[in-house]
């Protein structure tokens, strides 16, 4: 031991029988023992106030432990500080735990510790703020004049904070976030708040973060108070004041600003006006409100498009416009109003011509008291275009209440003219004035008086002709005349007998009519009066038993007509003796068309019949037939023979037929073809034939006569006969 007790001094000993060696250094006096050690833990020690029992680790210690160059401090109680180095950080730990980190590029952390501090911290200015890292947040100052404190979450939105309790006079470069907006109650906290725009894809807010930073409802709700509105401060006047884009960016754009609601493209330079609602493209007021329209669109003349029905809950009031001087062209410029004054140098003046307008611009015209305006309908213009007023007619505004309708034809490049108004001649006024209607003759007028068109030609007054006793006057025009008059038309004259030959007449007089014309002819009851083929009157005999009285293309006549019997082949029979094929149903397959049929052979005479009872107006004589048929295939002719037989009343059934009867040849033209025969020759019917009486027909084809190739099918027959009455009641 080297023991330098009260003096600098230095020892070298082993104490507790250790084996470690320890080197000592230290100062000791009567208030105070340093002691300087080195123990087998490779550490520096220093402690105060310590007896020889103490050197050991436990209080101030410098040394190399685990090739980590690091400094520890411990008190008493066994709490540790210590100072060591990470790689190129220098930390401070307590308790195990680092409480702060200094790293190499001079950033400084505090790890779960709070910053208290009742001095100033001083914070360097930088352009911007540094690389996001996840978790951690950036506050900086950033270099201005004067700089700004700004705040950098991990998601790169830069924030200005340089703000106590109010928001600063300008905001720029900055979004807002939802926090920042609910604290905007009154004007007390906010005396204006300025537009700003994103800066880069890192930068600028949007209402969803605002919403996400200011929790649920930031950023949607400004609440203010009456009387303490926020003002939006702009520039100028297309400064955007609140700017609402498409997220991305791009079309479409809304702009607030001064000089007015934009929406467009996009890019800052809309193009297009549009207040709608649900894309309808209304504009709505509510019932007290008022709207002026100085100019839509961007040019002179452009107009108020509505492309459906506009409808005017309240009256619609058009601002009177100035006077317009009428020009030394009788003549005004285009007005720009809608409700114009005309007036004039003189007391009274012409209007000839107005300004071009825009198609279909509509101008209310009236005149300044004490003026007459006449305006002039197709007049002759300098520089404006012709009044084509309605009636094509001048008319004269003569009272400062009188008023026109003119709209704008840019077609034509005219003034439509419309008058409703009074005065000027335009009020009551007669038809025949001669100055309003200018077309008519000045006249009066008198009881039963005609207008018919002159000579000249106007329209004027023809005055009623009173004709004397047993005179008829009617209106009317002789030859080579051109405009009406009164003329008579009857007489005291008796008429002339007609004549067997017409002749023309020369007097326009015609006689009374309770006068008697002799025919000229004899007469028979039950004769008709008709004019011949001479042609003279003659007389028709027309009482003949069931004769009509017809035209036949020529003449009128009378005939007896004719009647017809059909018979089908449903309702024929097959002949016991050499019949044909029993009546069958033949389907056309295509259209599913049925049909009956009787089929004759082509090798064999084959017969077929029908009996049936005359009607009671046939008159006993002479019948023909057509027949109706087809066939199934083959070419060539058919003929088709009919005969029959009327049995009166107690006559014998079984007897001959002494007449053969009758033929009609047809050809057939195509297969599977209705074919209609010509009609026959008069066949006449055995027995005594009548009507009423029961009557055989027997048809067959005559196959020695024809030259069908296949079997010949029946449809139909139809007979005709003639009558002697009307009705065929037997």
């Amino acid at each position: 031991d080297l023991d330098l007790s009260g003096t600098v001094g230095a020892m070298l000993r082993s104490t507790g029988g250790t084996s470690a060696p320890i080197f000592g250094f230290g100062i000791v006096d009567t208030a105070t023992d340093v002691k300087v050690t080195l123990n087998d833990t490779n550490a520096f020690m220093v402690k105060g106030s310590v007896t020889e029992a103490d050197l050991g680790f436990d209080n101030f210690r410098f040394g190399i432990d685990d090739n980590a160059p690091r400094m520890i401090f411990e008190d008493f109680g066994g709490t540790t500080w210590q100072l060591d180095s990470n790689g190129n950080n220098f930390r401070f730990f307590q308790a195990g735990s680092v409480k702060m980190q200094l790293a190499s590029d001079g950033d400084l952390s505090l790890e779960n510790n709070n910053l208290d501090n009742v001095g100033v911290i001083f914070l360097k200015q930088q352009a911007s703020a540094d690389a996001d890292v996840p978790a951690y947040g950036q506050i900086w100052t950033k270099t201005a004049t004067p700089n700004q404190l700004w705040f950098t979450p991990d998601g790169g939105v830069d924030t200005q904070l340089d703000h106590t309790g109010a928001f600063p006079t300008t905001w720029s470069d900055t979004g807002i976030t939802g926090a920042e907006l609910e604290t905007l109650s009154d004007t007390s906290d906010a005396d204006s708040l300025h537009s700003h725009s994103n800066h880069g894809a890192s930068h600028g807010n949007t209402l969803d973060e605002a919403y996400d930073e200011g929790g649920a409802g930031a950023g949607r709700t400004i609440t203010v108070d009456d009387g303490s509105p926020i003002e939006l401060i702009a520039a100028g006047p297309t400064t955007k004041v609140i700017d609402i884009l498409q997220s991305g960016g791009g079309f479409p754009e809304l702009q607030l600003r001064p000089d007015g609601i934009l929406f467009g493209p996009g890019g800052g330079t809309p193009q297009d006006i549009s207040l709608t609602r649900s894309g309808n493209n209304v504009l709505a007021l509510g019932a007290s409100d008022k709207l002026t329209l100085d100019k839509i669109g961007a040019t002179t003349g452009d107009v108020l498009a509505v492309q459906s029905t506009l409808k005017l809950a309240k009256p619609l009031v058009l601002d009177k416009g100035t006077s317009a001087n009428i020009d030394g062209n009788d003549e005004i410029s285009i007005p720009v109003v809608t409700w114009l004054y005309l007036t004039s140098a003189g007391a009274t003046d012409n209007l000839d011509g107005i300004g071009a307008g825009t198609e279909g611009q509509v101008v209310f015209l009236t005149v300044v008291a004490g003026k007459d305006i006449t305006l002039v309908h197709n007049g002759t213009v300098t520089a404006g275009k012709k009044l084509m007023i309605n009636g094509e007619a001048t008319v004269t505004l003569d009272q400062d209440h009188d008023f026109a309708i003119a709209i704008y034809d840019a077609t034509a490049t005219v003034w439509n003219v419309l008058v409703p108004g009074s005065g000027g001649g335009v009020g009551n006024h007669n038809i025949l004035d001669g100055s309003v209607h200018q077309d008519s003759v000045a006249d009066g007028v008198t009881a039963g008086s005609v207008i018919i068109g002159n000579d000249t030609p106007k329209w004027d007054e023809l005055v009623i002709s009173i004709p004397g006793a047993n005179i008829l006057n009617v209106l009317g025009i002789a030859n080579g005349e051109t405009v009406p008059s009164w003329k008579s038309v009857l007489d005291g004259t008796n008429p002339a007998a007609t004549a067997a030959t017409a002749s023309p007449g020369t007097s326009l007089i015609s006689a009374h009519r309770d006068h008697v014309h002799p025919i000229g002819v004899g007469t028979t009851r039950g004769d008709i009066l008709i004019w011949n083929s001479t042609p003279v009157a003659s007389r028709l005999v027309a009482k003949t038993a069931g004769a009509y009285v017809g035209g036949d293309g020529t003449d009128v006549v009378s005939t007896i007509p004719k009647r017809t019997i059909v018979l089908t082949a449903a309702g024929g029979k097959e002949a016991t003796t050499a019949g044909c094929a029993a009546a069958a149903v033949v389907e056309a397959g295509t259209n599913d068309v049925d049909y009956w049929v009787l089929d004759f052979d082509k090798d064999t005479d084959e017969f077929a019949f029908w009996n049936i009872v005359m009607p009671g107006n046939y008159d006993g004589g002479t019948i023909t037939f057509r027949v109706y048929w087809t066939a199934a295939s083959g070419s060539g002719t058919v003929v088709w023979n009919l005969k029959g037989r009327s049995y009166a009343d107690s006559a014998a059934i079984d007897q001959a037929y002494t007449d053969v009867g009758e033929t009609s040849t047809d050809t057939l033209i195509t297969a599977g073809d209705v074919h209609i025969s010509p009609e026959s020759a008069v066949v006449t019917l055995n027995g005594s034939p009548a009507g009423g009486e029961y009557v055989q027909i027997k048809v067959n084809r005559d196959i020695s006569e024809d030259t069908l190739t296949a079997d010949a099918r029946l449809l139909a027959i139809e007979i005709e006969y003639t009558t002697d009455a009307i009705s065929d009641a037997i």
